[in-house]
């Protein structure tokens, strides 16, 4: 799947946020990722409007509310992120 240049840049902030369980480090597998804070991620109107393009295409999902929310990869998310 072609995504366009924020929206690598957003999967690459979600694989590789520092508080996934790698650390920021490079995930070798889809099992390496987790959640993260959605607001560590999202912080623009723009960063939005990429996100919900993200969740559109099936590669990103969030759940929870308010500061709560958490976002993720789906698989097919992660396999783009490797295709980067």
């Amino acid at each position: 799947m072609n995504v366009t240049t924020l929206q690598a840049q957003m999967l690459r902030a979600i694989a590789l946020n520092e508080h996934q369980p790698m650390n920021g480090g490079e995930p070798s597998c889809f099992e390496d990722l987790g959640p993260v804070w959605a607001l560590d991620i999202v912080r623009t109107a723009q960063d939005k409007g990429t996100f919900t393009s993200l969740m559109n295409a099936g590669l990103a999902e969030r759940s929870g509310e308010g500061r709560d929310t958490v976002a993720c990869l789906t698989l097919d998310g992660y396999n783009a992120y490797k295709a980067l």
